[in-house]
């Protein structure tokens, strides 16, 4: 499995696998869970625009478990944000010298697959 989507059309997911040389193969699967704090996971964030390299998106559907705070200053390559899904954490790191001016999703926050996690400056 590559990734997991956000929730479309009220309950589908797009389940989407990398199977050989098959890349990009994809199943709609209908979401049936059912806890009203965790289904639409990220819905009620905007997605980072993948144009601007200030918006910072989280990389995959799960839970934000560490995200740095406002004002601080990060170098290139460092942890800048940890989010988990089903046992697997995956950190995102600083893509340039930059400094915090936003944070989007707090820790504990429920993400999709490019949901606006951080917005910063160039430092």
């Amino acid at each position: 499995m590559a990734r997991v989507g956000p929730i479309l059309n009220g309950d589908v997911r797009k389940v989407v696998f990398d199977v050989n040389a098959d890349v990009g193969l994809y199943v709609d699967v209908k979401d049936t869970w059912d806890d009203d704090e965790t289904k639409g996971a990220g819905a009620n964030l905007r997605k980072a625009n993948p144009d601007n390299e200030c918006e910072i998106g989280s990389p995959l559907v799960g839970k934000v478990e560490d995200v740095v705070k406002v004002g601080t200053v990060a170098k290139q390559g460092s942890r800048i944000a940890v989010v988990c899904a089903m046992k697997m954490e995956v950190v995102v790191k600083a893509p340039f010298d930059l400094k915090i001016k936003e944070v989007c999703a707090e820790v504990g926050t429920n993400v999709e697959e490019g949901s606006l996690v951080l917005v910063v400056d160039r430092a």
